[in-house]
């Protein structure tokens, strides 16, 4: 099986290169402990360059299908073909390629391990994905065999946001569960029919704020984005509820939702001259990182200037000058979460669905004051 994506990006052709020895390696084509071809021969067979056949078999091997020896090769994973085990599906925009500090993506490998660990089950990833190419993913994804489909929905704008809702029906027209992961298709306060894991985006967005509120702040701007996708619609939400809390009031012109294509640090340093506030909570460390640089190209010191705060804990955060406190969404219980829902789900396709919300954990750096 050769599965291409319309134009054969390198995205496509290390997803059809995946799809293929996946299948090998899961019906047993391949056999527990079998020797895979060298990436020469692979890159050849797929005609592709090396680096490609690399990233292809890095995904494998974050799969918990392959293993791999320096100077022997690689190899197919033992133990991979117990009869209690299912494989499970993955679509995400985010690639471990690109986004390997992103949370997410250690929540997909947090989850490989939980599923490995319990031989109950492997997952095929379809990461990277556009709202081009995300239904022939989900089509790769089925004709793999997969029992239930794990989504994160994509943060897209209306109308282009109703791709979610066609990803889902195309699993469910297949006989394929999904679970919803990180993020509902609906705006909160509402909530789907479809099982979810998800932390709680409200309470970060509340932790956030409530802690700089506690270290003096007044003047509170939150960044978000124009998007507007359901986990940022909590945050600010939980952002809203915590200056309520204190009898503050929330200052409409101090809600920055900017397109992602506009947002940049010199937007940040153009919005923070207009509004000077004394405290920013971004959406996530991403946009905290780039506000930091926006607010320290107009010669500011944090915290001492203003205090920032990001939300959900990314690697990256530890190693920024200040280092960058944050509201940590606590992965591994994610996964842990989620593979209960798939089993669960797996046992009994007709409980009604499941909604489950993660804890998580303030941390706090040098850029609010530590």
């Amino acid at each position: 099986m050769n599965t291409t994506f319309g134009a054969e990006s390198s995205f496509a052709k290390k997803l059809s290169i995946c799809s293929e020895l996946r299948q090998k390696l899961v019906d047993g084509t391949i056999g527990a402990g079998a020797k895979l071809p060298s990436e020469y021969q692979l890159s050849r067979n797929f005609g592709v360059s090396r680096s490609t056949v690399v990233r292809a078999l890095s995904q494998l091997r974050d799969e918990g299908l392959i293993q791999s020896k320096r100077g022997s090769g690689h190899f197919a994973a033992e133990n991979l073909h117990s009869a209690n085990r299912h494989l499970f599906g993955l679509l995400s925009e985010l690639t471990v390629e690109t986004d390997a500090d992103c949370q997410l993506v250690q929540f997909q490998l947090n989850l490989s391990l939980q599923l490995q660990a319990d031989r109950k089950g492997l997952i095929a990833y379809s990461t990277g994905i556009s709202d081009g190419c995300a239904i022939e993913a989900a089509e790769s994804l089925i004709s793999q065999g997969i029992k239930g489909a794990l989504f994160v929905p994509m943060e897209l704008q209306p109308p282009q946001d109703s791709i979610n809702q066609k990803i889902i029906d195309t699993f469910r027209r297949a006989g394929v569960f999904v679970v919803l992961v990180d993020r509902d298709i609906v705006s909160p306060p509402l909530r789907s029919t479809y099982d979810l894991v998800t932390p709680d985006h409200r309470a970060m967005g509340y932790l956030a704020t409530q802690h700089v509120i506690q270290r003096g702040a007044k003047r509170i701007a939150f960044i978000g984005n124009s998007a507007q996708a359901p986990g940022v619609l909590d945050r600010h939400l939980g952002f809203r509820e915590a200056h309520a809390h204190r009898g503050m009031n929330a200052e409409p012109a101090l809600a920055w939702m900017p397109d992602n294509h506009e947002f940049s640090a010199d937007w940040v340093a153009e919005m923070f001259r207009k509004h000077k506030p004394d405290a920013i909570v971004c959406k996530s460390d991403k946009f905290a990182r780039t506000a930091m640089i926006g607010l320290q190209s107009l010669g500011l010191k944090l915290p001492e200037d203003c205090l920032l705060m990001g939300i959900g804990g990314e690697n990256f955060s530890a190693s920024l000058t200040p280092s960058l406190s944050t509201v940590d969404t606590c992965m591994n219980a994610l996964a842990v979460s989620a593979k209960n829902i798939l089993l669960r789900r797996l046992e009994d396709p007709s409980i009604s669905p499941i909604h489950v919300t993660t804890n998580s954990q303030l941390v706090v750096r040098q850029s609010t004051g530590c």
